[in-house]
């Protein structure tokens, strides 16, 4: 697996979770009131990074404070989990 692909993995992710932020927001506004302590700061997190839309590029910055996980299933197959739970299914 190259570096470049795990990039471009993460892009797809983080661009397929902004196409669904208009359902997440709700969510998110709840934990950020009523979550323990890392439920508050990541909902918080998530309701001001997310305002910025769509990455055209992986931002490292991102990367570090929301990836959990990738789970390569295939040189071309994997998912990709951020901290606030989120799963994405991503094909290359």
């Amino acid at each position: 697996m190259k570096k470049a692909d795990l990039k471009q993995a993460i892009v797809i992710a983080w661009n397929s979770l902004m196409e669904k932020r208009s359902e997440k927001v709700a969510e998110w506004q709840r934990q950020a009131v009523a979550g323990n302590a890392l439920e508050r700061y990541r909902a918080r997190l998530m309701l001001a990074v997310t305002e910025d839309g769509p990455l055209e590029t992986e931002v490292p910055e991102l990367t570090r404070m929301f990836l959990e996980e990738i789970v390569v299933h295939t040189p071309t197959e994997m998912t990709v989990g951020f901290l606030n739970e989120s799963r994405v299914k991503v094909r290359l």
